[in-house]
C-alpha cells in the first residue's frame, strides 16, 4: 500500500487587527505570520492565533486552516508576485498533502496532533483585503484551490 508523506513547512498565527474597509471600521486576523517552535492546537485555534469573526472562521470545527505550498506557488505565477507563508490566512503551510481534495472526516497526524478535516475553506471579503484585491475571494473560489479547515 502506497503512503503519501507530506509535511508542514510553516505554522502561522496572527491576532486581530483593526482596519478601515469602505470607510467603516473592521476587524480581522487574516494576517498570519510564521511562528517559532512548537505551537499547541487546543480548542478553537492554535496558541497565539485568533479570529475576529468566530461565526465564519475558527471555532471548534474550523480551528486550523491548511493551505498547500504547491497552491501558493501556483498563485505566485497567477498574480505575478511572491507570497509569504501565511499570506492566505492559513495556519499550516503544507507540502505534499492533498488539501484541496481532502475528504471531510479525513485525519492528518502532524507531530503529536491529529487533525480531522471538517470542510474546504470558504473565503470571505477579508481575504480580498489581505490580498489588496476586492475581487480576490471570487478568483480564489473559481480557482478550486481552497485548502482545508480542520478540527
Amino acid at each position: 500500500m502506497a503512503t503519501t508523506v507530506g509535511k508542514v513547512l510553516s505554522v502561522n498565527v496572527g491576532t486581530v487587527r483593526d482596519f478601515e474597509y469602505s470607510g467603516r471600521p473592521a476587524k480581522s486576523a487574516v494576517w498570519k505570520s510564521p511562528a517559532v517552535g512548537r505551537i499547541a492546537a487546543r480548542g478553537v485555534n492554535l496558541a497565539g492565533d485568533d479570529q475576529a469573526d468566530r461565526k465564519a472562521h475558527g471555532g471548534p470545527d474550523k480551528a486550523v486552516y491548511a493551505y498547500a505550498v504547491e497552491d501558493v506557488r501556483w498563485w505566485e505565477q497567477e498574480i505575478g508576485r511572491s507570497l509569504a507563508y501565511g499570506e492566505f490566512g492559513e495556519n499550516l503551510t503544507t507540502e505534499g498533502i492533498e488539501v484541496n481534495n481532502a475528504l471531510v472526516g479525513e485525519r492528518w497526524e502532524i507531530g503529536t496532533t491529529v487533525l480531522e478535516v471538517s470542510e474546504p475553506r470558504i473565503p470571505c471579503w477579508r481575504l480580498g483585503v489581505r490580498m489588496n484585491d476586492k475581487m480576490f475571494p471570487r478568483r480564489f473560489t473559481e480557482a478550486l484551490r481552497p485548502g482545508a479547515t480542520c478540527e
